[in-house]
């Protein structure tokens, strides 16, 4: 694997020696000044980020089709990640670099279940920014793949709204409005939807031939989103940020489905004490009250069997004080963070509501953190951080564990993190970083021997927390105005890996499955042809595998479940301002392992795997009017997704729903 790597840098470097050297220029300057605050946990700029950071702003949010409803979609594009959804109602899981550490959701810089990724609407968010690579340094238990972090409106300089209305494949509809502003120093933005779908998926479950999967999801989903600033003065201000989020399914059964609802709320405080310190109070609630309905299942879907009404709470605070010294060459930031979460499923009878199984459990996690960023020369940037953190698993009741009631079990680590970055100048840079993380495994993988509702687990108490280390070497150079060329390459090995995997008897199992790594290069290239045309996309190289199990020799070497070897993504852009905006994108993902056997078919010959695909997708937005009545401008958006039809997955059981299609009509007023 060294040799790998070394390669990975020996070619960064080549390309380096053989690029020219420009002069400053509009485009890279741009982008290099963009301010992200993600990767150190306070205002940077990019051109002093030593990590793989992306931005999706509104206009990437508005470029590309969005099929599920969500942003999350657009993540099919971003560099060595993969998204597994099994269809629009439910949220997505996203991996990143072949899956060798775990991947975080931040709602404005707070971390959250994953489940609110799909329950916040585009309308309120004004940028996604994407670290790729650990960041438990920053972030803590389970940030070892990386993080994504949803920012939300806080409102525009005039005040102005929009309201859509489309409807496309399946019965699926969606409407929304939205509204922001500012006056004198209160922001406010406002955002409600409303959208639902008949939607087919046709799906053989090849995993378990006599376990037949549904062939119809009908699903409603609905909710507003509220956010707002108060300015004091002097760098002080309070952001206020809610969003309500209800959906229910029918998975084409009468009896299986659901129903959710999600409230999240969140609270950030910001004080400047002088022009040399300053200090924030970030603190969310967040809590879920959800049904889930199952049938007998098997072949017997018309008997109803039970309820699970499940209820999740978190409670995360971080407060972080910033130093700025030296001019402000150097920005040091400390801060604590403590998280408190909480669930409990209730399986009752369908018929007699007599309780048939209860899990309960609850996690507490405190951390102390340090990150600095030093200008040690104008163009040279050093980056360091450490953080302690210190979990729990506390309250435990498993209603079927052969112990209804375990011990609590505690887990501490530290993880260190060190990044430097030169720029030769302002359209060549290069960075390295090194970081550790670790992830802690969960109550349900311990514990959870449910035997009533959902997939049949099996619990093991012996599991190990994960512990990552990551290296990653990167270059980044703009030809002028025409082009630009960013490459990276990474190493990631964890010990005491942990896979959760369903088996060929449909029940999911955890364990420890010793060192893996992750090798690999992400290319990415775009060009500026005219200022309305563009092109560009990345390639992504990943050999994700077990290196070493003592325990079961004959997995070392074995592809890591979901973990692609070569992606790669297109995109052709046409881009006239206030005419029309159309995007033809082609994304590529090789086979996938579903097991960790690399087991490709089962007895019958049926295939397991998930193999290769080419798909093609294509979104154009159109001004229809512009100027008329109250009206600042209608646009007409129509997209094709998957437009040839290509049959494929990117979860172990569920088909891609194929060639989807939907228009829109927006509405702006300002």
């Amino acid at each position: 694997m060294k040799k790998k790597f070394g390669l990975l840098a020996g070619l960064i470097c080549l390309g380096l020696l053989c690029a020219p050297v420009y002069a400053e220029e509009e485009k890279a300057a741009k982008e290099m000044d963009q301010m992200v605050v993600t990767a150190t946990k306070t205002e940077t700029p990019l051109r002093e980020v030593a990590a793989s950071v992306d931005v999706l702003d509104r206009e990437e949010l508005e470029l590309r089709s969005q099929p599920n409803g969500d942003f999350i979609d657009l993540l099919r594009n971003i560099p060595g990640m993969t998204v597994a959804r099994a269809y629009a109602p439910f949220p997505a899981t996203v991996r990143m670099r072949g899956g060798v550490g775990q991947t975080v959701i931040l709602v404005n810089g707070l971390p959250v279940d994953f489940k609110m990724s799909q329950s916040i609407p585009n309308e309120i968010i004004d940028r996604v920014e994407i670290v790729r690579g650990p960041t438990s340094a920053i972030y803590g238990a389970n940030a070892t793949g990386g993080v994504i972090n949803i920012i939300t409106k806080t409102g525009s300089e005039n005040l102005r709204a929009e309201i859509r209305g489309g409807g496309g494949t399946s019965g699926t509809y969606r409407t929304s409005v939205m509204t922001e502003g500012k006056e004198d120093n209160v922001g406010f933005a406002f955002a409600g939807h409303y959208g639902g779908s008949a939607g087919e998926n046709v799906v053989k479950n090849n995993n378990n031939p006599t376990i037949h999967m549904i062939n119809k999801c009908k699903y409603n989903k609905s909710g507003a989103a509220a956010s707002g600033q108060y300015d004091f003065g002097r760098a002080s201000s309070v952001s206020l940020f809610y969003n309500y989020w209800w959906g229910d399914y029918m998975r084409g059964r009468v009896y299986y489905g659901g129903e959710w609802e999600r409230n999240f709320a969140n609270v950030k405080f910001n004080q400047g004490f002088n022009d040399m310190f300053d200090m924030q109070v970030n603190l969310a609630y967040h809590v879920d009250d959800l049904l889930h309905t199952y049938d007998k299942g098997g072949t017997n879907y018309y008997t109803p069997h039970q309820r699970r009404y499940t209820d999740y709470e978190a409670i995360p605070i971080d407060v972080q004080f910033n130093g700025h010294f030296f001019e402000g060459k150097n920005t040091l930031a400390v801060g604590y963070f403590h998280n408190d979460t909480s669930e409990e499923q209730d399986y009752r009878d369908w018929n007699t509501n007599q309780e048939l199984n209860l899990i309960r459990y609850s996690t507490e996690t405190w951390a102390v953190y340090a990150q600095d960023t030093w200008k040690i020369l104008d163009n040279l940037i050093l980056s360091t951080g450490i953080r302690y953190d210190d979990w729990k698993n506390y309250d435990n009741y498993f209603g079927n564990y052969v112990n209804k009631t375990p011990e609590e079990r505690t887990e501490d680590n530290w993880s260190p993190r060190v990044g430097l970055r030169y720029n030769f100048n302002t359209a060549t840079s290069v960075w390295a970083n090194y970081g550790q993380g670790f992830n802690t495994p969960t109550a349900t993988q311990l514990y959870d021997d449910r035997t009533a509702g959902g997939n049949q687990r099996i619990p093991n108490p012996n599991l190990q927390p994960e512990k990552t280390h990551s290296y990653e070497l990167g270059a980044d150079h703009w030809f002028g105005n025409i082009a630009n060329v960013k490459l990276v390459g990474f190493h990631t090995y964890t010990e005491d890996t942990i896979l959760s995997s369903f088996t060929s008897a449909n029940t999911v199992t955890n364990e420890n499955i010793g060192k893996t790594e992750s090798t690999g290069l992400e290319l990415n290239l775009d060009f500026f042809i005219t200022p309305e045309w563009s092109t560009g996309g990345n390639y992504t190289y990943n050999t994700a595998e077990v290196d070493e199990n003592p325990v079961d020799r004959t997995l070392e070497g074995k592809i890591l479940v979901y973990a692609p070897e070569h992606q790669f993504n297109w995109d052709v852009t046409y881009k006239k301002p206030e005419d029309i905006t159309a995007c033809l994108s082609v994304r590529y993902k090789g086979d996938q392992q579903v097991n960790a056997t690399n087991t490709k078919y089962n007895a019958v010959d049926e295939q397991l795997y998930m193999n290769s695909a080419w798909v093609v997708d294509f979104k154009a937005t159109k001004t229809i009017l512009k100027d008329k009545w109250i009206l600042d401008k209608a646009d007409f958006s129509f997209y094709i997704d998957n437009i040839f039809n290509e049959k494929y997955r990117t979860m172990i059981y569920y088909e891609d729903p194929g060639t989807t299609v939907y228009s829109e009509i927006a509405l702006y007023f300002d």
